[in-house]
């Protein structure tokens, strides 16, 4: 039997490969995106490099003034099929549904039917938590905790009453976003408006505005040549794959189209008083007077009734939501000093790239410098191990690890490309990657052990080998 030392040979070439690579890498110079032409062309080139560099799939649409100046899509709506991404497909909106209930809330306000500081035990009784009112729920200032029911499809008021989950803090003194909150008050506008929730928002909202493609469904219920399928993060090694299977329930699915009208009809008072409208963005104050806030895309944040929003100190006039689940993310943005809406559909599950590229358009809209968001060095790694072998990939590595402008290398990300790779059964690849990146990152001890469990992993199959191996008998 002859003996397979190729993970050896592979190890070493690496080795090799990085020691010669690092001693005459150099860093690139600073690339802006490019932005030349109307704004509208210049977003136009950025998304087209955003694609290229696998930071963003999806559609995007971006009006002024009132008007679409750009509406286009990129990537695919269906792999298996080779369908294209349209600008017109649905997509599930996830946590943009909390635009809808905070709009359904204050309708039902303005019609009398309620009050913000009623409390929630009046439409939600047995609930272990004393001094809630809607306007807490609305603002993510309740202290009720986190509940997922999306797994167990269980009634999230049921749930709350069966675990009786200790509040975070009490109503008023701090800011928590939870989807529970808003799941309460869809049960709340259930109660008030006699409608499953689906329906009120079908005859109080997507019909009078002739939203046609938006609906509140199963994803069953969606056709699936408009429907643009969801998927699972690109892994390091392989393109996006179809996410996981769906968990039931309702979803909001939507259009560019759609969602634009929807911010239009908010913003022209088609539905909610002026003061109402005013009530969904302005920034909440907590209990002691400051601002509910946190940190998001690296600027502080408030938070209205159902919408993030710029703080004054900020000097900007902003309101957004995103979010995401089952493979989608989307983001929707409004800019009122520049009456300027942009919104970003996502299939491939990527929050850090729709966010990354919401805030490039933001910049180039604005005349402002923009920058392209960093590129993933193990995803290029991953990328060029699989088509093009460990050498290749690893003096990829040596080349642009040090170009910290353009890209970034994270030990997390690393080590996932590692475990991909060893339960390919590619254990001299997976050390050789890891390895790459602890000799040059300034701190790597978390990488020790796995670096450890490789090394064991591929003595032993060394000496198995070896002990598999005929004998040599010395004449």
């Amino acid at each position: 039997m002859k003996t397979n030392f190729s993970f050896v040979r592979t190890w070493s070439a690496a080795a090799l490969l990085l020691a010669a690579a690092c001693s005459r890498s150099t860093a690139p110079q600073v690339q802006p995106a490019a932005t030349a032409g109307t704004p509208a062309q210049a977003v136009e080139a950025v998304l087209a490099q955003l694609h290229e560099h696998e930071q963003f799939d999806g559609a995007v649409l971006v009006a002024e003034q009132g008007r679409v100046t750009l509406q286009q899509a990129a990537g695919w709506a269906n792999q298996a099929r080779r369908e294209a991404l349209r600008p017109d497909a649905q997509f599930d909106v996830s946590a943009l549904s909390q635009t809808f209930t905070a709009a359904a809330v204050l309708a039902l306000r303005d019609q009398q039917e309620l009050h913000l500081d009623d409390e929630l035990s009046r439409y939600v009784p047995n609930l272990p938590y004393p001094g809630v009112t809607l306007r807490h729920l609305l603002t993510h200032t309740s202290g009720i905790p986190e509940v997922d029911v999306r797994e167990s499809g269980n009634d999230v008021a049921a749930e709350l009453y069966y675990l009786h989950p200790e509040a975070a803090f009490a109503p008023g003194r701090r800011w928590e976003y939870t989807t529970t909150n808003y799941a309460l008050l869809q049960k709340v506008v259930e109660r008030v408006s006699g409608l499953a929730f689906a329906d009120y928002l079908q005859r109080s909202f997507f019909g009078p505005l002739n939203m046609r493609d938006t609906r509140a469904t199963a994803q069953a219920q969606v056709a699936p040549e408009r429907r643009a399928v969801g998927y699972a993060r690109p892994t390091y090694l392989r393109p996006a794959t179809p996410a996981a299977a769906v968990v039931p329930g309702l979803h909001i699915y939507s259009t560019l189209t759609d969602l634009h009208t929807w911010m239009r009809g908010l913003r022209n008072g088609q539905f909610l008083t002026a003061a109402s409208v005013a009530e969904l963005f302005a920034p909440t104050r907590l209990a002691d007077g400051s601002w509910a806030s946190t940190t998001l895309r690296g600027r502080a944040a408030g938070f209205g009734m159902g919408w993030f929003t710029s703080l004054p100190a900020s000097g900007q006039s902003m309101v957004w939501h995103s979010g995401g689940q089952d493979g989608y993310f989307a983001y929707l943005g409004f800019d009122a000093a520049a009456d300027r809406v942009v919104i970003l559909l996502n299939n491939t599950a990527d929050a850090a790239g729709t966010l990354a590229t919401a805030t490039v358009v933001e910049q180039v809209l604005g005349g402002r410098p923009a920058l392209l968001p960093k590129r993933s060095v193990a995803r290029a790694v991953g990328r060029l191990v699989a088509a093009q072998g460990i050498e290749a990939a690893v003096l990829h590595y040596a080349s642009v690890h040090t170009d910290t402008a353009r890209y970034y290398a994270s030990e997390f990300e690393f080590e996932q490309l590692s475990q991909e790779l060893q339960a390919r059964q590619r254990p001299a690849e997976a050390l050789a990657v890891l390895t790459a990146y602890a000799a040059t990152a300034p701190a790597a001890d978390g990488l020790r052990e796995p670096l450890l469990r490789l090394h064991t992993r591929l003595v032993v199959a060394r000496t198995a080998a070896w002990a598999q191996a005929p004998a040599v008998v010395a004449l």
